[in-house]
């Protein structure tokens, strides 16, 4: 575990969501929803220290293109950092404001928006804000991959989807929920 993710999560765990980043076998169950050859853009949101973000890239060809928004400063600056001479470009913002972010890169729409966000930290309104956007940013039969630690918020991301698919992940700390959802 990095010291930046230890000292970002004691200070700021209900942005954040968790003490320990995402484990090898959550971030593989995340990437195997993927079809990286056919991806043209594929968007994350809350990266945190990358562990999603570098099996994705070591993944992704190289037409392929990655949108990373982080909304924690020093997380968003580590990522720039560590990925400068990749095909991701990191964005330090809020991913309630998706839509404008992709504005900036000609208003594509994403073929996989990944989410590690605490959408149970989240206040409502935003949660709302949030996945209203994914849905409406991703192209018809594009994917949204959310991981979380309880089935809280499953019905609300169920509801801007529709067809949802949930794995269990019992190796990380804690268990994790991945719902696959195809717009």
């Amino acid at each position: 575990m990095s010291y930046t993710f230890f000292a970002q999560s004691i200070s700021k765990l209900r942005e954040i969501g968790s003490f320990v980043p995402s484990s090898r076998f959550l971030v593989s169950s995340m990437c195997e929803q993927i079809d990286f050859k056919s991806a043209s853009l594929v968007v994350e949101l809350g990266p945190g220290t990358g562990a999603v973000t570098r099996l994705m890239l070591s993944k992704m060809p190289e037409h392929s293109r990655l949108v990373c928004i982080e909304l924690n400063p020093a997380f968003s600056e580590r990522l720039s950092r560590e990925f400068c001479d990749t095909q991701a470009r990191i964005i330090q913002g809020s991913a309630a404001d998706l839509s404008q972010h992709l504005q900036s890169h000609g208003g594509l729409k994403a073929d996989y928006i990944v989410s590690s966000l605490p959408l149970y930290n989240i206040p409502t309104r935003v949660k709302m804000r949030i996945l209203h956007a994914c849905q409406a940013n991703l192209k018809v039969g594009g994917q949204f991959i959310q991981y979380q630690y309880s089935i809280a918020d499953k019905k609300i991301v169920q509801r801007h989807f529709g067809d949802m698919k949930t794995d269990f992940v019992l190796m990380n700390f804690p268990p994790a929920f991945v719902y696959t959802c195809t717009k």
